[in-house]
């Protein structure tokens, strides 16, 4: 049994971490986290533990009570026989490193964006302070540290971790059947958390530039963050038919896949530091046959190549992005051609059996390091 570790179990945004927790084939995943976040993503009840239950109030006071947490969670992973603990997000993860360390099991963390790329500096004035002043530890004490995508890998490397620990790994994504070969209205989806990395600014200014060329263009936006007040007023101002809905349910998400246009993802670099990883909407859209409108930011360059499953500009091109969007919704031979190339991409690259396979290699890896110890 693996405990699958978030402070806060788990996030809407964050269907990738349950998605390759229960995919596993070998191993059984015990989600394990300090408590629940409200409006979360649905987990088995039987397989969730976590340190505090009651309201906000009780868990920011029972949160800093020293070794309550970790004993309620120790007692809980000792009954479950858990032999591995497994972290999402370097910044997230000190308590599950002790947790680990208490119960003599290895401990591997998952970086996937901004605990990566995030400036020391940012660190050091945010929340993140503590796992400035612990990260040198946890690279020593982690038994593999894992990247979602290479160019990540290397922002591990600049915080200090040994190469020898890092492994990339992508996060799999399901192959669904072809989409019918029929004209699409001309929509172009957005999905993800409102914050300026997201580069959702950027895909509102781009929009007023195609709906010049093709009028009847408008965007669906899915998702939810600290900048969408001011992004909706910014649609406002340009005249931009954008329809905001927040988050809604993954299977909705996926009926969307199979009615938009395209998929855009015009993300950059935040003034902070903050980036991407590798958003897994990319390959979860292309299993649908999605076509991708991207920026050569981060991961995303090598979960699409330009010109095969989608098409790419660079980071904050609104000019450039305008015109892959409008390419896309206009021309059907390029879209099948795009379509076809996104699937093609998920089957070889994102196999979510073949990720699986891998991420087990992982944990067959350490456990096997740790028993010959």
């Amino acid at each position: 049994m693996v405990a699958v570790y978030r402070a806060l179990l788990l996030p809407p945004s964050e269907t990738f971490i349950r998605r390759e927790a229960l995919a596993l084939d070998r191993y059984a995943p015990l989600f394990v986290g300090e408590g629940r976040v409200d409006g979360g993503l649905e987990l088995p009840a039987a397989d969730v533990v976590v340190g505090i239950r009651g309201g906000s109030y009780r868990h920011a006071v029972l949160s800093h009570v020293p070794g309550y947490l970790l004993g309620r969670l120790e007692r809980a992973c000792r009954e479950r026989e858990v032999a591995l603990v497994h972290a999402h997000f370097g910044t997230d993860s000190l308590r599950a490193l002790d947790l680990a360390g208490r119960l003599g099991v290895p401990f591997v963390v998952s970086y996937h964006g901004f605990d990566a790329a995030l400036s020391d500096a940012a660190m050091r004035a945010g929340p993140h302070s503590r796992y400035l002043r612990r990260r040198a530890e946890l690279f020593e004490k982690a038994a593999a540290i894992i990247a979602v995508s290479g160019w990540l890998a290397g922002e591990v490397i600049r915080q200090g971790a040994p190469e020898a620990k890092l492994r990339v790994h992508h996060v799999g994504a399901p192959l669904a059947p072809p989409p019918p070969d029929r004209p699409r209205e001309p929509v172009v989806l957005f999905v993800g958390r409102h914050v300026e990395k997201k580069g959702l600014g950027d895909l509102i200014e781009a929009m007023a530039s195609v709906r010049a060329a093709v009028p009847s263009a408008s965007l669906l936006v899915i998702g939810d963050g600290p900048l969408r007040s001011e992004i909706e007023a910014h649609a406002r101002r340009l005249d931009v038919d954008a329809r905001f809905v927040g988050w809604i349910e993954p299977h909705e998400v996926e009926e969307l896949f199979r009615e938009a246009r395209a998929l855009c993802v015009p993300s950059r670099r935040a003034a902070n530091g903050d980036a991407e990883g590798l958003p897994t909407v990319i390959a979860e859209a292309g299993g649908h046959g999605l076509p991708l409108v991207g920026t050569r930011h981060s991961g995303i360059p090598e979960a699409v190549a330009d010109g095969s499953g989608g098409l790419l500009a660079d980071e904050g091109d609104v000019e450039g992005i305008a015109r892959a969007l409008t390419a896309v919704l206009t021309d059907d031979d390029l879209w099948r051609r795009l379509s076809a190339g996104a699937r093609a991409n998920v089957a070889r690259n994102f196999d979510p059996q073949r990720q699986v396979a891998e991420l087990e290699g992982i944990y067959d890896e350490v456990l096997g390091r740790a028993t010959a110890r």
